[in-house]
């Protein structure tokens, strides 16, 4: 059903003041017709922390959150500048460079979202430290598809880090030669730093990586903790 756009709307809010809770402000989003949307205006955080709800009440009427507007159609990220914590409770698809330019984000928490959301290319925040996640789910978002791609960022709400890791080394497949990191036959390849930041992919047997420290390395779905000197 072909989308109409609904004015008076970003529902993007300050996680301390309930009061707005299904209060939304004026950016934008669009309903299918089906009461789900997606979300593609945005307001600023005076508290640091910003939240997506999983659902909205607005005339009565109760929208669930279904989808977070790619690069192009997140329109308004004016003032964002506050925002050094984002919460996400809403179980939507994530759109590729959806938060791309949220650069002071640190911490990302996926508050009750026991299901790893599809997250599109480059879709969280760049300089993310730690992503939050369900108790006892560090290991599924760990392994899910995009998301293990920070999954040395991950923890849960208790603070458990992914099985694989709780342990550096190099292990048995792959080696490290200076700032390149090599594995035995080619696999898909993705290496990022300890803030979640890809440095390196590919189908490949080698990358390269721009300096020395610790890095994530997912090859062919199973991820290891390296260090390169």
């Amino acid at each position: 059903m072909k989308y109409k756009q609904i004015l008076c709307a970003a529902l993007m809010i300050c996680a301390t003041d309930a009061a707005k809770a299904t209060d939304p402000t004026d950016k934008g989003w669009y309903d299918d017709g089906d009461k789900n949307i997606t979300i593609t205006g945005l307001k600023s955080s005076t508290s640091g922390i910003c939240t997506i709800e999983k659902t909205y009440t607005i005339d009565d009427q109760t929208y669930t959150v279904a989808y977070l507007g790619d690069g192009e159609k997140m329109v308004s990220v004016v003032g964002l500048t506050n925002c050094t914590s984002l919460i996400i409770r809403a179980n939507a698809e994530i759109g590729a460079n959806a938060f791309y330019g949220w650069t002071n984000v640190k911490t990302l928490t996926m508050d009750g979202v026991t299901t790893p959301p599809t997250i599109g290319e480059n879709a969280l925040p760049q300089n993310l430290e730690k992503i939050v996640v369900p108790a006892g789910m560090a290991d599924v978002y760990a392994n899910a598809t995009g998301w293990s791609a920070y999954a040395g960022i991950i923890e849960d709400a208790n603070g458990t880090k992914p099985t694989a890791m709780e342990e550096i080394g190099t292990g048995a497949e792959i080696t490290v030669k200076g700032r390149t990191i090599e594995v035995g036959e080619a696999a898909e390849i993705v290496v990022t730093d300890m803030a979640g930041r890809r440095t390196d992919y590919g189908v490949t047997t080698r990358c390269t990586v721009g300096h020395g420290g610790i890095y994530i390395v997912n090859v062919g779905g199973a991820t290891h903790k390296i260090v390169v000197r």
